[in-house]
């Protein structure tokens, strides 16, 4: 019988073949992508879709806010020294990943045609809520899907069988003021019938903020502070007990209940959205006719009576003394210790400490201590006491995000106390099962575009500027069995240009690595063609990276291999290589990281770059800052000082900051280069001292600067404002090795106004509109564009695009550009996507010295999206 290695290489030589071949043939050029791969996972109970990028990115705002079937991120992406920028054939970048049917993605792209930045779009088969977030690495978003609906109330996904004890313990919610007392809310009697009015049913979901026992005291909210809405209490009977609810009404769908639901959620972290009841449609009817006086009926709870908690349900135990009120500060306090000392394994410690915090009064952390406190007790093996905190949690808290977990902890529990039918491997007969042995998952798509342009300044003699065929293959191959993650990454892609058939054609393979990691040892590799911008290595490289983790905080990287110079050669440039230690930290204070690092690289025996350097990164939920700072110690000059700051506030506000020093090109001796026609350093420095070539290269260098401030706030459910100022600065290079001087550009303006709607027609619909005005060293700008998209139908999709330029040149001349330009996509299955976009531009410039002119171009393209 095979073995299980054996029988994997054998399945799969073809696979493991090429990449063998490809890792020693020549490499074409390459240059990087934004995004390097996407994967979906479970965190939390939440399906998680996480969108790794090559480069640190900057998170600007998504729209719709939290529900739809497809959501618009726009990005920021600082574009590093020695990055540069695929340009695809579609202006776009469509990546594959691993499909699952639980989560509903069916395309995700990046879209490169926005004058104020790149966008990227993720398109579902049906409407899901989410929240999105930058990842901790500061290279990545986390998409999580909350629920997935067709119509309806949501519900939470499924959570799978094994759950990593690390990814289900939240960070610290930040400080709040508590709730303050206010007159007792209206109680709705169980028994009451309402009356059967079309505008009171309209109004259909409600927010159950908290749960206490009817012996329980609880701090009320006040009522001025969640105006116009209406806080009442319901009294609930469960299987064991009766539960007083505190509730906040009313909404007519369920997007406006979970915006409703963010607003509140520093007083009410636990907040979940609830179905009207048919008993509580009175109050609706009161609420709407403007009637407060149900406010002042007698409250199931007495807000002056002493505080008390609620009583111990632990098996054997006495009913513990409750305690009295504590200030935020303490129980912020109890609930970081408690939940370090979960994270550290230290059981006993953490049982003491939520058993004090479960004493309190209800408040913002209970929901999380009565979860963790089952946790804890199952851990320490106290199954009984598990099973009956679980059990304690799903009475107070029957719906939000822990709610099927915990389900499926204490489901987990029990199954464990009941007798296998079968011996262990066993089928129901006796007969041994065969363990079913790990596969590889693979997937990724085939697209191929024709594109065509044509110059009609003069009708009878058309030009075509452009005539290409663009194909690009994408293949990713992942294993996943208890121990390893395998993951393989294959892009290439092919342009056939029928305009010169001969010399214009371009071949480039883009990715070609192995990544493996094994969970037990803590140790990772990445093997081949690959890209980073981390730990001081610029761009893409063909070598490999190595990884050990210390400890959860502490992470060594060692890396080595050839740049891929984008230039003439189509092979491995050996005779330019770098190798660089770095080291991975954090997290620290609940949100610090940060990464530093040393790196070496020598190109034909001289020092090409030799730089130390550090990445630090503040990663809270609301507000985020990135920097970067490179510095070359063989030069003694700063490469890169780079701070991106990121805010988000409740009102839904969003302020992005970004400011940008950096030597462009990167400072290499390479750029010595620049101008000569020497085609290497090693013929350079047949003729040339080594100080004399390092001159040359800082002259061949300018300085970069820039500021740029954007921010975007909701006006209302369907639009959302932005605005923008940037401001940059090039220097000037000198004259020098026969090459002549560069001056800089001064300091060039930007600002720019934008107003984005969604779901304005038909639900799904994007529009963005946007005023731009550049004031640049040559000349000034101004622009109005228009990007929509709508669906049509769950197959056709429209784009229709237009922009205007207005541009005033130094040298009088004043030019009036208009391009508008269709794109439209069918769906045809479930894998395949046909698309097409026609355009047409068409300029009139006037100049009193030279006489108008009148200038006009089309172009098409055509093509398909292959996902496999």
């Amino acid at each position: 019988m095979k073995s299980y290695s054996y029988t994997l290489l054998y399945r799969h030589s073809k696979l493991l073949f090429c990449l063998a071949i490809s890792l020693v043939s020549t490499f074409a050029n390459a240059a990087s992508k934004i995004i390097d791969h996407i994967e979906t996972t479970v965190v939390n109970g939440r399906h998680r879709i996480i969108i790794q990028f090559n480069i640190p990115i900057t998170y600007l705002r998504h729209f719709p806010v939290s529900q739809g079937k497809e959501i618009n991120v726009s990005l920021t992406i600082p574009v590093l020294p020695g990055q540069v920028l695929d340009d695809t054939p579609i202006s776009s970048e469509v990546v594959g990943w691993e499909r699952s049917d639980k989560v509903p993605l069916i395309s995700a792209e990046i879209d490169r045609t926005l004058p104020n930045g790149p966008e990227l779009i993720l398109n579902f088969n049906r409407t899901v809520s989410y929240t999105v977030k930058t990842g901790d690495d500061g290279r990545s978003l986390n998409i999580d899907l909350i629920t997935s609906t067709r119509s309806g109330p949501a519900t939470a996904p499924k959570i799978p069988e094994k759950i990593d004890d690390t990814e289900v313990i939240p960070d610290i919610p930040p400080e709040t003021t508590a709730p303050t007392a206010m007159p007792a809310p209206v109680s709705v009697p169980a028994s009451r019938k309402a009356p059967d009015e079309k505008q009171a049913k309209a109004y259909t979901f409600a927010l159950n903020l908290a749960s206490h026992s009817p012996d329980t005291p609880f701090r009320l909210p006040d009522a001025d502070r969640y105006s116009p809405w209406l806080i009442f209490t319901r009294n609930v009977t469960t299987k064991d007990n009766e539960w007083v609810r505190l509730r906040l009404g009313f909404f007519t769908s369920l997007e406006e209940a979970q915006a409703a639901r963010r607003k509140i959620s520093k007083d009410y972290p636990g907040a979940w959205v609830d179905r009207v009841r048919s008993e509580e449609l009175y109050v609706v009817r009161n609420w709407l006719a403007g009637k407060p006086t149900t406010i002042a009926q007698k409250p199931s709870v007495t807000p002056t009576k002493p505080a008390q908690s609620r009583p111990s349900t632990i098996p054997g135990k006495h009913r513990l003394k409750p305690l009295g009120t504590a200030s935020e500060a303490k129980l912020r306090d109890l609930y970081k210790r408690a939940r370090n000392a979960l994270l550290s394994k230290d059981y006993r410690s953490s049982i003491r400490l939520l058993t004090k915090l479960l004493r309190y009064p209800e408040h913002r952390y209970s929901r999380d201590a009565q979860e963790f406190i089952g946790l804890a007790r199952d851990k320490n093996n106290q199954r009984a006491h598990a099973k009956a905190e679980y059990k304690k949690y799903l009475e107070l808290y029957p719906q939000g995000e822990g709610t099927d977990r915990v389900k499926q902890r204490l489901d987990a529990l029990v199954t464990a106390r009941r007798s296998p039918v079968a011996p262990a491997g066993r089928g129901r007969r006796g007969r041994v099962r065969k363990k079913a042995e790990p596969e590889w998952q693979v997937f990724g798509n085939l697209l191929q575009f024709y594109q065509r342009n044509v110059t009609t300044s003069d009708p009878d003699n058309p030009v075509t500027t452009n005539s290409t065929l663009d194909s690009d293959l994408s293949v990713n191959a992942r294993l996943r069995t208890d121990r390893y993650n395998i993951r393989t990454q294959f892009s290439t892609s092919y342009t056939y240009d029928f305009n010169d058939s001969d010399a214009g054609n371009d071949y480039r393979i883009s990715d070609m690595y192995i990544n493996a990691s094994d969970k037990t040892s803590g140790l990772s590799t990445r093997l081949g063609r690959q890209s980073s911008s981390t730990g001081g290595v610029q761009g893409r490289f063909d070598g490999a990276e190595f990884s050990y983790r210390l400890n959860p905080k502490w992470k060594v990287n060692v890396v080595a291999g050839y740049p891929v110079v984008l230039a003439e050669s189509n092979s491995v440039e050996t005779d330019k290589y770098f190798y660089g230690i770095n080291v991975d930290g954090g997290r620290f204070a609940d949100y610090w990281e940060f990464n530093v690092f040393a790196i070496h690289q020598e190109a034909y025996g001289l020092i090409d770059r030799e730089a130390v350097g550090a990445e630090v990164r503040y990663l809270h939920p609301k507000h985020s800052i990135f920097t970067l700072l490179d510095y070359d110690i063989e030069y003694e000059e700063i490469n890169t000082a780079l701070l991106i700051g990121n805010w988000r506030f409740d009102n839904g506000t969003n302020l992005n900051i970004q400011t940008d020093y950096r030597n462009s090109p990167l400072l290499t001796t390479a750029n010595a280069l620049i101008g000569q026609t020497d085609r290497t350093l090693e013929i350079l420095k047949g003729r040339l001292t080594e100080a004399e070539i390092q001159q040359l290269a800082r002259d061949r260098t300018a300085h970069f600067k820039s500021f740029l401030v954007s921010i975007t706030k909701p006006v209302h459910s369907l639009f959302t404002i932005g605005g923008e100022f940037a401001v940059s600065n090039f220097s000037s290079t000198p004259a020098s090795g026969g090459v002549e001087a560069i001056n800089g550009t001064g300091n060039e303006y930007t600002v720019a106004g934008q107003l984005i709607g969604s779901n304005i027609i038909k639900q799904g619909d994007t529009t963005i509109m946007e005023l731009r005005y550049n004031n640049n060293s040559t000349s000034d700008l101004t622009r109005f564009s228009i990007n929509s998209r709508y669906p049509w139908s769950r197959t056709w999709r429209f784009n229709p695009k237009l922009a205007i330029d207005q541009r005033d040149r130094d040298n009088g001349t004043k030019t009036t550009t208009i391009r508008p330009s269709l794109k439209t996509e069918y769906k045809f299955g479930k894998r395949v996507k046909f698309i097409g976009e026609g355009g047409y531009e068409w300029s009139d410039s006037e100049n009193t010295a030279t006489g108008d002119t009148t200038e006009s171009s089309y172009f098409v393209y055509l093509g398909y999206i292959a996902d496999f």
